[in-house]
């Protein structure tokens, strides 16, 4: 898919799915808080339908009726739209937001390798190692989050964001981030992107499939 396709792509899933919640907003005053991280211009949709996308594929998931398919999914993103405002009010209260609204394309940003295209996927893995620098100040709590991951279901990074006009990729973390995220070089990048796997999550076939699976999760929201 080209850049310019992939864009408006991601562009009317979330325009879609953000009417939906606003719809429930309405009602139920819980779901206004997924609505606000929705609202976020750095709320990282594309990536939550990729990770439906690569659910698809594990036989777990396949186990389960629509039913319960439909229930992770409005669970996905509520567990998604909570921890991403927390980490957005602590970067607000540390200093750390400036390093990410600073950012505009082509996220010419602190410390970004010039072989980087922001594409997510070496940030499309639910956990990491621990292993943080003596000056990073994240929560002892957001590290044990990257260790073992946001929850069940989650297939990429807690701290994974994204630029909502482009779909490009940042990492909220990032002057603080961990020690694996920041050994991972050009030779690790190539392969990534020569990974069959990546364009499978990101084919529109896949991804319109797990946006309508997604709406029916919200629609079906018992909050």
């Amino acid at each position: 898919m080209q850049a310019e396709e992939k864009a408006r792509l991601w562009m009317k899933c979330h325009r879609g799915i953000l009417r939906q919640s606003i719809r429930r907003a309405r009602r139920h005053a819980d779901w206004r808080r997924v609505c606000h991280a929705l609202l976020d211009p750095f709320f990282p949709v594309s990536y939550l339908l990729r990770n439906m996308v690569i659910l698809e594929r594990e036989t777990p998931w396949k186990r389960l009726t629509h039913r319960g398919k439909v229930q992770a999914m409005h669970s996905l993103l509520r567990e998604r739209a909570l921890f991403f405002l927390q980490v957005k009010t602590w970067l607000k209260t540390n200093g750390g937001y400036k390093t990410i609204v600073d950012f505009s394309p082509p996220f010419a940003g602190r410390g970004t390798p010039s072989y980087c295209t922001h594409c997510g996927g070496c940030c499309e893995t639910a956990s990491g190692f621990p292993d943080f620098p003596s000056h990073s100040i994240i929560p002892q709590r957001w590290k044990e989050i990257f260790s073992s991951g946001l929850g069940k279901g989650h297939r990429f990074c807690p701290f994974l964001w994204e630029y909502r006009k482009t779909g490009m990729s940042l990492c909220a973390i990032h002057p603080w981030r961990a020690n694996p995220c920041r050994v991972f070089g050009e030779d690790d990048c190539t392969f990534v992107l020569q990974d069959p796997d990546l364009a499978h999550v990101t084919h529109e076939k896949h991804i319109g499939k797990a946006f309508k699976t997604l709406i029916q999760g919200i629609k079906a929201s018992p909050f």
